[in-house]
């Protein structure tokens, strides 16, 4: 599995550094905590971040801008600070959304489902990479229609059953 998922991103990637729109721009992975979907995540945002210039001129007009967010933080966001994140959104070209779905339980507001509503909305011409600890099967359970119907749309790689590759802590065994 974990390299199945690092081919999935890679190939995000290559795509999203070329402007290739052949095959979509948005993935999600979703699969269970600890399999590696926030770490991939994060490399890819560091490798863009670091290589964005060297695809301006061949692929871009100019320099592609990422934006990277874990959603947990972007609910939290007061209305001037989720206005100015919406700034930035709009103006990127590729979009890393990393646990979206981990609010969930947390939040019963609506605001939550109306703010990645948005969000997908304003991606929808962009490179979009999402990880989800939620299944695309259970999809219609935890999204409106309007979010799910968006997911829906992506190249989905589900890591259900994926090992737990986080360090485990060590026990002291002694009586």
């Amino acid at each position: 599995m974990p390299k199945r998922l690092a081919r999935y991103v890679e190939a995000w990637i290559k795509a999203a550094a070329m402007n290739r729109r052949e095959n979509g721009t948005w993935m999600v992975i979703s699969g269970p905590p600890g399999v590696g979907k926030s770490h991939a995540l994060k490399a890819a945002n560091t490798f863009l971040a670091n290589h964005s210039v060297g695809v301006y001129g061949e692929f871009w007009q100019r320099p592609p801008s990422v934006v990277w967010a874990a959603w947990s933080r972007i609910i939290e966001l007061n209305e001037d600070e989720w206005t100015d994140w919406l700034y930035d959104l709009r103006r990127a070209q590729m979009v890393i959304l990393d646990d979206v779905g981990s609010e969930i339980d947390r939040f019963r507001s609506g605001a939550p489902a109306e703010r990645l509503r948005v969000a997908l909305e304003t991606c929808e011409n962009r490179f979009l990479l999402v990880s989800t600890n939620i299944q695309s099967a259970q999809w219609a359970a935890n999204f409106d229609e309007r979010v799910k119907s968006r997911l829906h749309r992506a190249a989905v790689l589900d890591m259900t059953g994926a090992e737990d590759w986080r360090p485990r802590k060590k026990t002291n065994t002694q009586d």
